[in-house]
């Protein structure tokens, strides 16, 4: 027969294991890293995974390559899958804000880029191919900066400068629809 101190241990020690038990089943996954080195970390809504990001990641950057190398060296698989080392995906569905566009007025976008944090952010539709995703990875290949000027010479500075009169807008159409 124990006594009450071995009682005392054992329900101690009961105690001891659940308290375990529970922080180990409450650890967070960490993130997943994709070839080109974005971390991702799951599960925003499943649209974009560490089951994908690779996949999303070679279909993207073969595509640009095919489009526009000749035109940026930037946009050339080597240096696009440089450019990408150290992103962070971001995938909360609430993310929406509002951006002035010079044409268009205010509207809502779901995507955002910040070069300074290497943070991409993705709202509501996570999909690699039909959400946000493209437009923001030609951010951050691009560095934030758009490197052309309206007028197809060089530039430097933030935003979307060039992205029509190169076929950028374009191009995410097309790669959207399944086009590329």
């Amino acid at each position: 027969m124990k006594t009450a101190f071995e009682w005392g241990m054992t329900i101690l020690a009961c105690i001891g294991l659940a308290i375990v038990a529970t922080s180990c089943a409450t650890v967070r996954r960490p993130p997943c890293v994709s070839y080109c080195g974005i971390l991702i970390e799951e599960p925003g809504n499943g649209a974009m995974s560490c089951d994908v990001i690779d996949e999303a990641e070679k279909n993207l950057i073969d595509a640009i390559d095919e489009e526009f190398c000749h035109k940026d060296s930037r946009m050339c698989k080597k240096n696009a899958c440089a450019s990408l080392f150290g992103w962070q995906l971001m995938l909360d569905e609430s993310v929406i804000t509002y951006q002035s566009f010079n044409d268009l007025g205010v509207r809502p976008v779901v995507g955002i880029s910040n070069c300074s944090t290497k943070q991409m952010w993705l709202g509501a539709n996570q999909n690699w191919r039909h959400g946000a995703f493209p437009h923001e990875f030609f951010h951050a290949i691009q560095d934030c900066d758009s490197g052309w000027k309206d007028d197809g010479s060089k530039k430097h500075g933030p935003g979307h400068d060039g992205w029509e009169v190169h076929g950028v807008y374009r191009f995410i159409d097309d790669y959207k629809e399944g086009r590329r």
